[in-house]
């Protein structure tokens, strides 16, 4: 269950905690309705700020280079995150295809769905045996 799911049942609940019309339990409904009001404003709020970080797919590098990529969840609203990069379809350390593909230890596998956004993977950690320093 998502949490914009959660919050819909949440905010079900809570109206018809109301409509009994306990008085004892509608200060305590009233409360609940509000903190959930806040939370489903947060989850905008950080949904919003989340799509800010992916680039425009036209823009992704097709050198072979891995990226993160966003990929829309078919099942519910939002997405996961792949690991992946552009294939040109063959070549030794290449699918046989052309297309968005991961590598998983049985092979190379196409994406089943078209990305929607990309972004460049982290920096590597340092080496800290070689004398970097953590930070």
């Amino acid at each position: 269950m998502s949490e914009r799911d959660l919050i819909e049942r949440l905010e079900e609940a809570t109206l018809q905690w109301l409509e009994l019309r306990d008085e004892e339990n509608a200060a305590l409904a009233q409360e609940a309705s509000d903190a959930i009001a806040r939370l489903s404003e947060a989850l905008a709020e950080a949904e919003k700020k989340g799509d800010e970080d992916w680039r425009d797919m036209a823009s992704a590098p097709r050198d072979a280079s891995e990226i993160i990529v966003r990929i829309p969840k078919k099942s519910w609203p939002g997405y996961y995150r792949q690991i992946a990069h552009w294939a040109e379809g063959g070549g030794d350390d290449q699918p046989p295809f052309r297309g968005w593909f991961r590598f998983m230890a049985d092979g190379y596998v196409e994406l089943p769905v078209k990305p929607t956004g990309w972004m460049p993977l982290p920096a590597p950690p340092r080496d800290l045996s070689q004398g970097g320093q953590h930070g």
